[in-house]
Protein backbone atom coordinates (compact mmCIF):
# COMPACT_ATOMS: atom_id res chain seq x y z
CA UNK A 1 0.00 0.00 0.00
CA UNK A 2 1.21 3.51 -0.80
CA UNK A 3 0.48 4.66 2.73
CA UNK A 4 2.43 1.86 4.36
CA UNK A 5 5.40 2.40 2.07
CA UNK A 6 5.61 6.17 2.37
CA UNK A 7 4.00 7.07 5.71
CA UNK A 8 5.49 9.73 7.94
CA UNK A 9 7.39 8.47 10.98
CA UNK A 10 5.08 7.36 13.78
CA UNK A 11 1.93 7.22 11.67
CA UNK A 12 2.06 3.44 11.26
CA UNK A 13 2.00 3.00 15.02
CA UNK A 14 -0.89 5.41 15.56
CA UNK A 15 -3.29 4.09 12.90
CA UNK A 16 -3.63 0.35 13.39
CA UNK A 17 -5.32 -2.38 11.39
CA UNK A 18 -5.68 -0.45 8.15
CA UNK A 19 -8.10 -1.89 5.59
CA UNK A 20 -8.24 -0.45 2.09
CA UNK A 21 -11.70 0.83 1.15
CA UNK A 22 -10.87 1.91 -2.38
CA UNK A 23 -8.73 4.15 -4.57
CA UNK A 24 -9.60 6.97 -6.93
CA UNK A 25 -7.50 9.06 -9.28
CA UNK A 26 -6.03 11.25 -6.54
CA UNK A 27 -6.31 9.34 -3.25
CA UNK A 28 -6.83 5.99 -1.55
CA UNK A 29 -9.09 5.52 1.46
CA UNK A 30 -8.39 3.22 4.41
CA UNK A 31 -10.38 2.43 7.52
CA UNK A 32 -8.12 2.22 10.57
CA UNK A 33 -8.12 2.39 14.35
CA UNK A 34 -6.88 5.72 15.70
CA UNK A 35 -5.11 4.58 18.87
CA UNK A 36 -4.91 8.15 20.18
CA UNK A 37 -8.64 8.81 19.87
CA UNK A 38 -9.74 5.26 20.51
CA UNK A 39 -12.10 5.29 17.51
CA UNK A 40 -12.20 4.05 13.94
CA UNK A 41 -11.36 6.68 11.31
CA UNK A 42 -10.92 6.89 7.56
CA UNK A 43 -7.50 7.87 6.24
CA UNK A 44 -7.53 9.47 2.81
CA UNK A 45 -4.00 9.27 1.45
CA UNK A 46 -2.40 10.63 -1.71
CA UNK A 47 -2.39 8.09 -4.52
CA UNK A 48 0.46 8.52 -6.98
CA UNK A 49 -0.78 6.05 -9.57
CA UNK A 50 -2.42 8.63 -11.86
CA UNK A 51 -1.26 12.07 -10.64
CA UNK A 52 1.79 13.61 -9.01
CA UNK A 53 1.97 14.25 -5.28
CA UNK A 54 1.31 17.99 -5.57
CA UNK A 55 -1.89 17.43 -7.53
CA UNK A 56 -3.11 14.94 -4.95
CA UNK A 57 -2.09 17.31 -2.16
CA UNK A 58 -4.26 20.03 -3.65
CA UNK A 59 -7.33 17.78 -3.82
CA UNK A 60 -6.91 16.67 -0.21
CA UNK A 61 -6.37 20.24 1.00
CA UNK A 62 -9.53 21.32 -0.81
CA UNK A 63 -11.59 18.54 0.75
CA UNK A 64 -10.43 19.19 4.30
CA UNK A 65 -10.87 22.95 3.82
CA UNK A 66 -14.51 22.51 2.81
CA UNK A 67 -15.27 20.17 5.70
CA UNK A 68 -13.52 22.38 8.27
CA UNK A 69 -15.53 25.32 7.00
CA UNK A 70 -18.78 23.42 7.42
CA UNK A 71 -17.75 22.36 10.93
CA UNK A 72 -16.96 25.89 12.11
CA UNK A 73 -19.22 27.45 14.74
CA UNK A 74 -20.22 31.09 15.11
CA UNK A 75 -17.04 32.00 16.99
CA UNK A 76 -14.74 30.30 14.49
CA UNK A 77 -14.09 27.20 16.58
CA UNK A 78 -15.07 23.68 15.75
CA UNK A 79 -18.24 22.53 17.48
CA UNK A 80 -19.45 19.14 16.33
CA UNK A 81 -22.73 19.50 18.20
CA UNK A 82 -23.59 22.48 15.99
CA UNK A 83 -22.63 21.11 12.61
CA UNK A 84 -24.92 19.32 10.22
CA UNK A 85 -25.21 15.67 11.14
CA UNK A 86 -25.48 14.81 7.44
CA UNK A 87 -21.90 15.76 6.51
CA UNK A 88 -18.75 13.81 7.29
CA UNK A 89 -16.14 15.44 9.56
CA UNK A 90 -12.47 16.09 8.86
CA UNK A 91 -10.53 15.53 12.07
CA UNK A 92 -6.99 16.36 10.96
CA UNK A 93 -5.15 17.87 7.99
CA UNK A 94 -1.74 16.31 7.27
CA UNK A 95 -1.41 17.57 3.71
CA UNK A 96 2.00 19.11 4.43
CA UNK A 97 3.56 15.67 4.93
CA UNK A 98 5.74 14.20 2.18
CA UNK A 99 2.87 11.78 1.57
CA UNK A 100 -0.22 13.95 2.17
CA UNK A 101 -3.22 12.53 4.00
CA UNK A 102 -6.28 13.66 5.95
CA UNK A 103 -8.10 11.98 8.83
CA UNK A 104 -11.86 11.70 8.38
CA UNK A 105 -14.80 10.47 10.40
CA UNK A 106 -15.67 6.82 9.77
CA UNK A 107 -19.37 6.45 9.09
CA UNK A 108 -21.51 3.50 8.02
CA UNK A 109 -20.50 0.35 6.22
CA UNK A 110 -21.86 0.84 2.69
CA UNK A 111 -22.64 3.45 0.09
CA UNK A 112 -26.20 4.47 -0.72
CA UNK A 113 -25.77 2.80 -4.11
CA UNK A 114 -24.85 -0.51 -2.52
CA UNK A 115 -27.67 -0.14 -0.01
CA UNK A 116 -30.20 0.33 -2.80
CA UNK A 117 -28.79 -2.57 -4.80
CA UNK A 118 -29.19 -4.82 -1.76
CA UNK A 119 -32.90 -4.04 -1.72
CA UNK A 120 -33.15 -4.74 -5.44
CA UNK A 121 -31.45 -8.10 -4.94
CA UNK A 122 -33.75 -9.12 -2.11
CA UNK A 123 -37.35 -10.26 -2.23
CA UNK A 124 -38.43 -7.47 0.12
CA UNK A 125 -39.48 -3.94 -0.74
CA UNK A 126 -37.96 -0.87 0.86
CA UNK A 127 -40.67 0.74 3.01
CA UNK A 128 -41.77 4.11 1.70
CA UNK A 129 -40.99 5.68 5.08
CA UNK A 130 -37.33 4.64 4.72
CA UNK A 131 -37.15 6.04 1.19
CA UNK A 132 -38.69 9.28 2.45
CA UNK A 133 -36.30 9.45 5.39
CA UNK A 134 -33.21 8.97 3.20
CA UNK A 135 -34.41 11.61 0.73
CA UNK A 136 -35.08 14.04 3.60
CA UNK A 137 -31.64 13.45 5.11
CA UNK A 138 -29.94 14.22 1.78
CA UNK A 139 -31.90 17.45 1.48
CA UNK A 140 -31.01 18.40 5.05
CA UNK A 141 -27.34 18.13 4.13
CA UNK A 142 -27.78 20.19 0.96
CA UNK A 143 -29.86 22.81 2.74
CA UNK A 144 -27.18 23.14 5.41
CA UNK A 145 -24.39 23.50 2.85
CA UNK A 146 -26.25 26.19 0.89
CA UNK A 147 -27.78 28.19 3.72
CA UNK A 148 -27.01 31.88 3.22
CA UNK A 149 -26.21 32.43 6.88
CA UNK A 150 -22.93 30.58 6.27
CA UNK A 151 -19.84 32.56 5.38
CA UNK A 152 -19.26 29.91 2.72
CA UNK A 153 -22.07 28.32 0.74
CA UNK A 154 -20.54 25.08 -0.43
CA UNK A 155 -21.38 23.04 -3.51
CA UNK A 156 -20.37 19.38 -3.34
CA UNK A 157 -19.80 19.00 -7.07
CA UNK A 158 -19.84 15.19 -7.22
CA UNK A 159 -22.93 14.13 -5.32
CA UNK A 160 -23.84 10.68 -6.62
CA UNK A 161 -24.88 7.67 -4.55
CA UNK A 162 -21.32 6.37 -4.19
CA UNK A 163 -20.50 9.52 -2.21
CA UNK A 164 -23.22 9.01 0.37
CA UNK A 165 -22.56 6.53 3.20
CA UNK A 166 -25.35 4.71 5.04
CA UNK A 167 -25.31 3.43 8.62
CA UNK A 168 -27.67 0.47 8.97
CA UNK A 169 -26.94 -0.41 12.59
CA UNK A 170 -30.64 0.34 13.10
CA UNK A 171 -32.17 -1.30 10.03
CA UNK A 172 -35.55 0.35 10.61
CA UNK A 173 -34.02 3.84 10.67
CA UNK A 174 -30.92 4.00 8.43
CA UNK A 175 -28.98 7.24 8.59
CA UNK A 176 -26.62 8.76 6.06
CA UNK A 177 -23.80 11.25 5.64
CA UNK A 178 -22.37 12.95 2.57
CA UNK A 179 -18.69 12.19 1.90
CA UNK A 180 -15.92 12.96 -0.63
CA UNK A 181 -15.73 16.75 -0.85
CA UNK A 182 -12.68 16.79 -3.14
CA UNK A 183 -14.60 18.67 -5.85
CA UNK A 184 -16.35 21.03 -3.44
CA UNK A 185 -16.42 24.73 -4.31
CA UNK A 186 -18.08 27.89 -3.09
CA UNK A 187 -20.79 29.80 -4.91
CA UNK A 188 -19.60 32.29 -7.48
CA UNK A 189 -20.85 35.87 -7.50
CA UNK A 190 -23.83 36.41 -9.78
CA UNK A 191 -24.68 32.72 -9.80
CA UNK A 192 -26.10 32.34 -6.30
CA UNK A 193 -29.50 31.03 -7.38
CA UNK A 194 -28.27 28.48 -9.88
CA UNK A 195 -25.29 26.97 -8.06
CA UNK A 196 -27.03 25.29 -5.07
CA UNK A 197 -29.28 23.42 -7.49
CA UNK A 198 -26.39 21.55 -9.14
CA UNK A 199 -26.01 19.07 -6.28
CA UNK A 200 -29.77 18.62 -6.02
CA UNK A 201 -30.07 17.98 -9.75
CA UNK A 202 -27.33 15.36 -9.69
CA UNK A 203 -28.83 13.36 -6.85
CA UNK A 204 -32.36 13.87 -8.17
CA UNK A 205 -31.55 12.28 -11.52
CA UNK A 206 -30.19 9.17 -9.83
CA UNK A 207 -33.01 9.07 -7.31
CA UNK A 208 -35.64 9.29 -10.04
CA UNK A 209 -34.11 6.31 -11.84
CA UNK A 210 -34.71 4.18 -8.76
CA UNK A 211 -38.23 5.31 -7.99
CA UNK A 212 -39.58 5.46 -11.54
CA UNK A 213 -37.76 2.56 -13.15
CA UNK A 214 -37.79 0.32 -10.06
CA UNK A 215 -40.84 1.41 -8.03
CA UNK A 216 -41.72 -2.20 -7.20
CA UNK A 217 -38.53 -2.44 -5.13
CA UNK A 218 -39.83 0.29 -2.84
CA UNK A 219 -43.10 0.36 -0.92
CA UNK A 220 -44.69 2.72 -3.45
CA UNK A 221 -47.60 2.23 -5.82
CA UNK A 222 -46.09 2.11 -9.34
CA UNK A 223 -49.09 3.99 -10.71
CA UNK A 224 -48.39 6.93 -8.40
CA UNK A 225 -44.60 6.97 -8.66
CA UNK A 226 -44.32 9.15 -11.76
CA UNK A 227 -46.61 11.81 -10.29
CA UNK A 228 -44.77 11.80 -6.97
CA UNK A 229 -41.34 12.01 -8.55
CA UNK A 230 -42.55 14.91 -10.68
CA UNK A 231 -43.53 16.75 -7.51
CA UNK A 232 -40.11 16.00 -6.03
CA UNK A 233 -37.92 16.98 -8.96
CA UNK A 234 -39.88 19.27 -11.26
CA UNK A 235 -38.64 22.51 -9.74
CA UNK A 236 -35.07 21.26 -9.45
CA UNK A 237 -34.93 20.32 -13.12
CA UNK A 238 -36.44 23.67 -14.08
CA UNK A 239 -33.41 25.35 -12.51
CA UNK A 240 -31.22 24.18 -15.36
CA UNK A 241 -33.17 26.36 -17.80
CA UNK A 242 -34.23 29.20 -15.52
CA UNK A 243 -32.28 29.78 -12.26
CA UNK A 244 -35.06 32.03 -10.97
CA UNK A 245 -37.22 28.91 -10.60
CA UNK A 246 -34.77 27.25 -8.25
CA UNK A 247 -36.42 26.65 -4.87
CA UNK A 248 -34.65 28.00 -1.81
CA UNK A 249 -32.91 25.29 0.25
CA UNK A 250 -35.47 25.71 3.02
CA UNK A 251 -38.19 24.72 0.53
CA UNK A 252 -36.51 21.47 -0.48
CA UNK A 253 -38.14 19.79 2.52
CA UNK A 254 -41.74 20.86 1.92
CA UNK A 255 -44.44 18.26 1.44
CA UNK A 256 -44.57 19.14 -2.27
CA UNK A 257 -41.17 17.47 -2.59
CA UNK A 258 -42.14 14.45 -0.49
CA UNK A 259 -42.72 10.90 -1.63
CA UNK A 260 -45.92 10.85 0.39
CA UNK A 261 -48.15 13.91 0.45
CA UNK A 262 -48.89 13.38 4.13
CA UNK A 263 -45.31 12.61 5.15
CA UNK A 264 -44.00 14.16 8.33
CA UNK A 265 -41.03 16.01 6.80
CA UNK A 266 -38.67 17.59 9.29
CA UNK A 267 -37.62 21.22 8.81
CA UNK A 268 -34.00 22.10 7.96
CA UNK A 269 -31.65 22.18 10.97
CA UNK A 270 -31.30 25.59 12.56
CA UNK A 271 -28.21 27.50 11.45
CA UNK A 272 -28.73 30.65 13.47
CA UNK A 273 -25.46 30.03 15.34
CA UNK A 274 -23.49 30.37 12.09
CA UNK A 275 -23.43 34.16 11.77
CA UNK A 276 -19.83 35.29 12.22
CA UNK A 277 -16.94 35.03 9.72
CA UNK A 278 -14.78 31.96 10.03
CA UNK A 279 -11.58 32.13 12.03
CA UNK A 280 -9.45 31.66 8.92
CA UNK A 281 -10.42 33.59 5.81
CA UNK A 282 -8.69 30.91 3.76
CA UNK A 283 -11.52 28.55 4.56
CA UNK A 284 -13.70 30.46 2.13
CA UNK A 285 -11.70 31.00 -1.07
CA UNK A 286 -13.17 33.22 -3.76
Amino acid sequence: MVFRQRAARGVDERFAGRVELGCGHTACAYRARDTERGIDVVLKVASLQFVDVETSRGWLESECLALKSLQASSDGTEASERRSGRIIQCYEDHTKESTPFIVLESWGTQTLERYFRAWVGSEKRMPARIAQSLWTQIQEGLAYMSDRSHTCQWIHGDLHFKNIMVDTSNQDEPTLKIIDFGLASTEQEGDEERQPCKDAQTVAQTWRSWFEVKPHHVGLDPADTKEKSTNMFGLLEACAGDPSLCPAPANWLTTAMALEGTADVRPPPSTRVFQSPLEKAGYCPK
